[in-house]
């Protein structure tokens, strides 16, 4: 249970702030992992509908020159469901 972003570009790498657009009914758990290191938890995302009601989550990561990976995971249940993602150099 994961979605994946591979060659996510980054002219000199950095700190970039990652936000996720997604939507829950009821709390959901999802890892956000930046090239197979950098591992981030949130819990008990909830947005109050599964399509209607979305909300947004942001983390801090540190990507590399060049091409990157972001994946966003829950190995054991569901993840909420994902709308976007945008990344932006901070």
């Amino acid at each position: 249970n994961f979605l994946e972003w591979r060659n996510v570009y980054s002219e000199k790498g950095g700190d970039y702030e990652i936000s996720i657009h997604y939507a829950s009914a009821e709390p959901r758990n999802m890892s956000v992992t930046a090239n197979n290191c950098q591992t981030f938890l949130f819990q008990d995302l909830k947005s109050g509908d599964d399509a209607k009601l979305w909300n947004d989550c942001k983390v801090k990561v540190k990507l590399h020159p060049g091409e990157n990976t972001i994946r966003l995971s829950n190995g054991s249940e569901a993840m909420p469901n994902i709308d976007c993602m945008t990344v932006k150099h901070i």
